[in-house]
């Protein structure tokens, strides 16, 4: 069993999303690069230490 680190992935989905509007707008308009920087960003502020299916999965119900 793989053990998640603490710290709160919601904030950090939120944070890049406010930081970059932008790469969200170009994501609705069908880009997938944009959504695969917003992942490596998430990942990035959590050194790391998210998973990233975690991450996707609440990429998209945020979007």
């Amino acid at each position: 069993m793989k053990v998640e680190p603490i710290f709160d992935l919601e904030s950090l989905v939120d944070e890049v999303l406010t930081r970059y509007p932008e790469k969200v707008l170009e994501y609705k308009s069908g880009s997938s690069e944009a959504f695969e920087f917003l992942v490596k960003e998430i990942l990035k502020f959590s050194q790391g230490k998210a998973n990233p299916i975690r991450v996707r999965a609440l990429l998209v119900s945020k979007i």
